[in-house]
């Protein structure tokens, strides 16, 4: 908490066939009114592109990356970093191909701690 601003960047939710019921959108929403109730004028969700937090939010700050380039291996990186960034925004904002992915991450995530 900093003068009156609540940032919270300690959500996760799951999208499955009970995310409509999902805990963590009943927490999120009662820490929200909570904050709401001590006075709190800003919940910030913290960066980066969430569906869930597009039913939260009326106040959506674009942010940008600055990057200063020094050399011919520094402009392929920065190049290389921002196609990378424009691919994932992408696929992050095409919810079928988000859960897919995420569903193959849980999956080998899994596979590799046993």
């Amino acid at each position: 908490i900093y003068r009156g601003h609540m940032n919270s960047y300690f959500t996760a939710f799951a999208l499955d066939e009970l995310a409509q019921h999902s805990p963590g959108n009943v927490l999120t929403f009662r820490h929200i009114e909570h904050s709401c109730e001590r006075g709190m004028t800003v919940y910030d969700l913290g960066i980066g592109y969430e569906d869930y937090k597009t039913h939260w939010c009326d106040i959506i700050h674009e942010l940008d990356d600055a990057y200063a380039v020094f050399s011919p291996l520094g402009s392929v990186a920065v190049s290389t970093m921002r196609l990378g960034e424009a691919v994932k925004d992408r696929i992050r904002r095409n919810r079928q191909l988000w859960q897919s992915l995420k569903t193959v991450k849980d999956y080998v995530s899994r596979r590799l701690s046993r």
